[in-house]
């Protein structure tokens, strides 16, 4: 429950509890050391009694002593009254002194103030005086001047009063004696008592102290060393970590806050990274495109030089074996030609180099035709075309083709996908991407073309389960002359054609496959409207 105190709370509890502490040792402290003091007080008050009644003893002590002198003259002649007379005095000046004695003693019974109640019961002190004054009373009436004129004293009556007049001055410092005899009895069960009280008050105050030691320490000072660790390890940069604070209070509260934050941070840093990626991957495909293109560009020129430089000897070497074959046909048909077998087969063979020589030639002009078309790829005008339609009229027209016979096509496509197309460019585009899907599936094998249209762009998508292609193949794939054709015929010019009219039209083409008898895919993205700004600077281009 603690835990889920607020801050401030427990502050508060600390202080009302330290306050507490202080008051209790405060109280005890204040109290011993005012008990103290009063103690001393009453003490000191009562020990300066004691020199009032050692002087009140002596005076009473020295009139005894006058009294045994005169009573030592029992039958005084004419000649001893004047001894006798100064002995009177004498002895009326020591009354005298004795008198003074009792006031100083009574005075100071009488102003002992509220002090220790073991000392302030002076009541014995009192009746023994009041016995003594009563004594002296009766000796000042024996000793009056009257009755040394007309009677003679009663020595042993005045000695007997002030023997006990002695005795009872000796018993005023007895008392205290006897009340500090019973107090020190008394005190030593309270002090110990206190002693105890005390002990156990400290005891209890260390624990109380512990305590809050403990619980601050647990409820604010691990919180916030948990705290700092933990954002400074995110500040580190362990954005996945998170603050856990098991208290209920403010530094959770702040630690919750810190820990959206952090989330906030690691989403932000994800959506960059996430955004960076994205912008390096078409960076990429944007330099890879323009490598291509300028490859392409480089070999468009190159081929078209050695296709125009080709082409010439190429229809002589053509023109030539046509000849040959014809000369040979009509050597063999004269009429002055003999005949044998030897001759025949040799005849045979001789036809056969020339019609070899023929068809390579007229193979290698059909290569030189395609690079000068490759060259000579411009911008045709583009026109609103049903792209749906267009498709269609390909995969019928290779179904037809006896090469193809057994390989399906399936089509699922969107009705009339309208697109600012060049009808012929893209018809050898699909052509060419459906006659390579073609030739990498076995009989039996299925090609799948898909259309669809996706927000300002149209999407070809033509998949295959054939052959597939190996990592190295998609890397060098829209190349100039890179071919795997499986019948080793291809010339490596046909993806390089397809890849600069999608290029021209504002689009893209992709390749992937899974890997090796995987199949593939070729992935087309068409603008729906060519950008009017791009197909002028193309037309500039091409001017």
């Amino acid at each position: 429950m603690l835990s889920r105190w607020p801050l401030r709370f427990k502050m508060l509890l600390g202080a009302v509890a330290l306050a507490v502490i202080v008051g209790l040792l405060a109280v005890g402290s204040f109290r011993g050391v005012y008990s103290y003091r009063q103690l001393a007080r009453s003490v000191s008050h009562r020990a300066s009694e004691l020199p009032i009644a050692a002087e009140l003893a002596s005076s009473v002590a020295e009139l005894r002593l006058t009294t045994s002198r005169i009573g030592q003259r029992r039958n005084p002649t004419i000649a001893a009254y004047p001894q006798i007379l100064d002995e009177r005095d004498r002895l009326r000046g020591q009354l005298q002194r004795v008198h003074v004695a009792i006031d100083r003693y009574r005075e100071q019974l009488e102003s002992a103030g509220a002090g220790d109640p073991h000392f302030d019961d002076n009541h014995m002190e009192f009746t023994t005086l009041m016995e003594i004054e009563q004594l002296l009373r009766q000796v000042d009436d024996q000793t009056s001047p009257e009755r040394w004129i007309h009677t003679q004293l009663d020595i042993d009556q005045l000695n007997d009063q002030l023997d006990h007049m002695s005795d009872l001055c000796s018993e005023l410092p007895s008392h205290l004696h006897q009340r500090l005899t019973a107090f020190a009895g008394e005190v030593r069960g309270q002090y110990r008592t206190w002693i105890i009280v005390t002990w156990v008050t400290t005891i209890g105050a260390g624990a109380v102290v512990l305590g809050l030691l403990a619980v601050f320490y647990y409820s604010i000072f691990t919180p916030l060393r948990i705290l700092v660790e933990d954002s400074r390890r995110i500040s580190g940069g362990d954005f996945e970590h998170r603050i856990a604070v098991r208290t209920r209070d403010e530094v959770a509260e702040l630690g919750e806050a810190m820990n959206d934050m952090t989330g906030r941070f690691r989403e932000i840093r994800d959506n960059l990274d996430q955004l960076v990626r994205e912008r390096t991957r078409e960076l990429e495909e944007r330099t890879q495109q323009l490598i291509r293109s300028e490859q392409l560009a480089s070999v468009g020129f190159l081929a078209a030089g050695v296709a125009h430089e080709i082409n010439n000897p190429l229809a002589s070497i053509a023109w030539c074996a046509e000849s040959l074959e014809g000369r040979i046909d009509d050597l063999l048909n004269s009429p002055t030609a003999t005949h044998s077998e030897p001759e025949d087969a040799e005849v045979e063979v001789a036809r056969k180099y020339a019609r070899r020589i023929q068809s390579e030639a007229f193979r290698c002009k059909g290569i030189t035709e395609k690079l000068l078309d490759f060259s000579r790829l411009e911008t045709p005008e583009r026109h609103a075309t049903n792209l749906t339609e267009l498709v269609r009229d390909m995969i019928q027209m290779v179904q037809t083709i006896d090469g193809y016979r057994g390989k399906s096509i399936e089509l699922e496509a969107e009705q009339d996908l309208i697109c600012t197309i060049s009808a012929p460019q893209i018809k050898q585009v699909v052509l060419n991407l459906l006659t390579n899907a073609l030739e990498s599936i076995d009989t039996g094998g299925r090609v799948q073309v898909r259309l669809a249209r996706l927000a300002d762009s149209v999407e070809l998508v033509v998949a295959d389960n054939g052959c597939g292609m190996a990592p190295e193949v998609l890397a060098h794939l829209f190349q100039p002359f890179f071919t795997r054709r499986r019948d080793g015929h291809g010339t490596g010019l046909g993806l390089s054609i397809t890849h600069r009219i999608i290029d021209q039209h504002q689009g893209t083409i992709e390749a992937s496959s899974d890997g090796p008898q995987r199949g593939s895919t070729m992935r087309v993205t068409l603008p729906v409207q060519l950008d009017q700004g791009e197909h002028e600077k193309q037309h500039r281009q091409v001017a």
